[in-house]
């Protein structure tokens, strides 16, 4: 049989395109196979192609959303521009959770769903606002499609998602202008108010009155007639079409869906309590919040101009898992690249940089002659990962050094065309190539000039600064420029 060229859609030679999962008015969601990380993801692009940036609106999305970390909440994983595949070049990317699940509203049977499963529900989700406003956000769009949920026999699991309207509390709208989907805002909201929880609240009482009864307690058809209601109509009570539903129920969505933000519970956790069911469970990851280090900003900022830096990193679990992930956040938002040093050692995050390097690749191993001592093969001028060549991993001392200057060489030409973020967050490296790598690093970001163009924009996280690797293997290190 002969051989047939099929072209797959892969975005950036890394994240192959599976199926369409959901789409909205700005944007819409696709599955894809993360040929990197080896997971399945969801990418969501904007509708309407444009270009990523401190502008960009995906790019205030990702500050706010990977500002969360909670099992009730969808997580957001990364920001990058299209470079190659079937997208506009330059259209921005957030890379998400890929969640097993549909609105909330198809999940289930809305006017059918049991008074226990409205419980998981009201329990699940507002364990997830309880998270997003103690991190001082406030959703501003709680609506079924934004709640994704699993089957009832699994415990439905709701996944708050969706952050594209996401504010800080506080926050105020022109009067005029309304963030939110209009049956489900709130009251504050299409009057330009200030808001906070409560809002969310609000939406979320809502949406428990559709699962319970099968619709809303107004019309849809006329938006004039939807708003008076969010002013002046009857309250909200779901026992009037559900008999069946206990009182609780009755009164605990009626505060919610109270006008005045002061008749609403004050949060999250009290609302579960109106409730009657545990308060929220700290479902969130142990690990700190983010760290505004005022170092690792100018570190930052220099390397940006054109220069080397290494940031020391705490020694501390939760401080330093705190400063990786706002360096990782300072890289996505200004268009760099952001690579891990983890078990595998330097070698292993070696993968992620030759991608990086895209048609150049080939190009940059041959000037460096990487495949000379590394896991890289060149199969018709394109470089390869060897994985049956483990020479490096048995090589001498005095083919180490050697070695782990070719690499830096490579990781300095690299960062020549973008900003580069290189974070050894395993502690110190194990394996003698990987210290030998860091040492020459340090050596590199030490002694260099001066942040001007043209040099290598690199910054470097590492325990201790590298200086313990620097000492240790060599003193008598020559900067690589």
């Amino acid at each position: 049989m002969p051989a047939v060229n099929l072209t797959v859609p892969v975005i950036n030679r890394r994240y192959l395109l599976l199926d369409a999962v959901g789409a909205g008015g700005m944007a819409r969601v696709v599955r894809a196979f993360d040929r990197l990380d080896e997971r399945v993801v969801a990418l969501k692009l904007p509708r309407r192609p444009g270009t990523s940036g401190p502008a960009h609106p995906f790019t205030e999305e990702f500050v706010r959303w990977s500002r969360l970390d909670h099992d009730n909440v969808v997580r957001a994983h990364d920001l990058l521009r299209a470079e190659s595949g079937p997208v506009r070049r330059d259209t921005p990317i957030l890379v998400l959770e890929a969640v097993n699940a549909l609105p909330i509203h198809r999940a289930i049977r809305p006017g059918s769903v049991p008074e226990s499963v409205l419980d998981d529900i009201a329990s699940e989700t507002l364990a997830g606002l309880d998270h997003v406003h103690r991190r001082g956000l406030v959703h501003r769009d709680v609506k079924p499609a934004n709640l994704l949920a699993g089957s009832a026999e699994t415990g439905l699991a709701v996944k708050l998602t969706d952050f594209g309207l996401a504010c800080e509390r506080g926050a105020r709208e022109e009067p005029g202008r309304i963030s939110g989907s209009l049956p489900y805002v709130s009251p504050e909201s299409i009057a330009g108010r200030p808001v906070d929880g409560r809002a969310d609240l609000y939406g979320l009482g809502l949406v428990l009155f559709l699962l319970a009864t099968g619709r809303m307690p107004f019309g849809l058809d006329d938006p004039v007639e939807v708003l008076r209601w969010h002013a002046t109509g009857p309250p909200a009570d779901p026992h009037s079409l559900r008999p069946d539903l206990s009182s609780r129920w009755s009164r605990f969505v009626r505060r919610l869906t109270a006008r005045h933000p002061d008749a609403r519970p004050a949060t999250a956790a009290a609302a579960l309590e109106l409730l009657g069911l545990p308060g929220p469970e700290r479902r969130a990851r142990p690990v700190a919040g983010r760290a505004r280090s005022a170092t690792l900003r100018l570190a930052f900022d220099a390397v940006r101009l054109g220069g080397a830096r290494v940031h020391a990193l705490p020694a501390d679990g939760a401080r330093r898992a705190a400063v990786l992930e706002e360096a990782r956040v300072l890289a996505r938002v200004h268009g760099g690249s952001f690579v891990f040093v983890r078990d595998g050692g330097i070698v292993r995050a070696l993968r992620e940089l030759l991608m990086l390097a895209g048609g150049d690749a080939s190009e940059l191993v041959r000037r460096h002659r990487l495949h000379r001592g590394l896991p890289i093969e060149l199969l018709g001028g394109v470089p390869m990962w060897g994985r049956t060549h483990d020479g490096w991993s048995t090589a001498p001392p005095d083919a180490v050094r050697p070695l782990a200057r070719a690499l830096t060489a490579f990781i300095a030409d690299l960062a020549r065309r973008g900003t580069v973020v290189l974070a050894f967050d395993d502690g110190a490296p194990r394996d003698a190539l990987s210290r030998a790598a860091l040492a020459e690093l340090t050596v590199l970001a030490a002694d260099g000039p001066a942040p001007c163009p043209g040099q290598p924009r690199l910054l470097v996280l590492a325990p201790g600064g590298g200086e313990d690797c620097r000492n240790a293997l060599l003193p008598d290190a020559a900067p690589v420029h």
